[in-house]
């Protein structure tokens, strides 16, 4: 009776029970669709292609403003190509600092407004965790960028102006990002500490 047992249950007496066959990785999905080869005429597309990417005198950058050729060089030294690509880098580099000079107002405006209350959260930091994907230390950091450039109301309903208006202003141009008003509070920080100091400036000023 057992030896009919072990060889229904599939059991060798020698190997003992064999190992499950685990799914393999190229098993067809039902849901995906067919795989199909492509033909003659996309194949030799995709080799014109492949010709042109490993083509050593073929250096245009994608990204690059198209269009330019001229390789003769500027008054700076620096070819037609090269003062697009630096003209392209740079607008993208404003283009990001406006991006933050918006992410600070829109910063302002909730810490201001009555979103915190609403959510129900008790700190603004764990709400911008779990609604913008932002940590903890990004947006303590936002919060004393945001102080200091903008001004702030009191729960008394009286108004702190900016500490570093300069600053923010040229935030909003798009002239520096977030690294330069890092420093730039911190140095002012330390400063307003030093005693005596608004006196000193204040008589250099009378005599300049």
């Amino acid at each position: 009776m057992m030896g009919c047992m072990a060889i229904e249950a599939g059991w060798d007496p020698e190997v003992g029970l064999p190992l499950p066959t685990p799914p393999s990785m190229w098993d067809e999905d039902p849901d995906e669709p067919a795989f199909e080869l492509p033909d003659e005429a996309e194949l030799s597309w995709w080799a014109e292609l492949d010709a042109a990417a490993d083509d050593p005198g073929n250096e245009e950058p994608g990204w690059a403003v198209p269009g330019v050729t001229d390789e003769q060089p500027s008054e700076e030294g620096l070819s037609a190509r090269s003062l697009a690509e630096l003209a392209e880098l740079s607008e993208a580099v404003r283009a990001q600092r406006l991006a933050g000079a918006r992410v600070y107002r829109a910063f302002t405006a909730i810490r201001a407004g009555n979103v915190l209350a609403e959510s129900g959260y008790r700190k603004l930091a764990p709400l911008l965790e779990d609604h913008v994907r932002l940590d903890r230390v990004a947006v303590l950091k936002l919060d004393r960028h945001a102080e200091a450039l903008h001004d702030t109301v009191t729960p008394t309903g009286a108004t702190t102006p900016a500490s570093l208006p300069a600053t923010s202003a040229a935030v909003q141009d798009g002239v520096v990002d977030a690294d330069h008003v890092e420093v730039i509070d911190k140095v002012m920080t330390r400063l307003r500490k030093v005693s005596g100091l608004d006196d000193v400036c204040a008589q250099d000023i009378e005599d300049s």
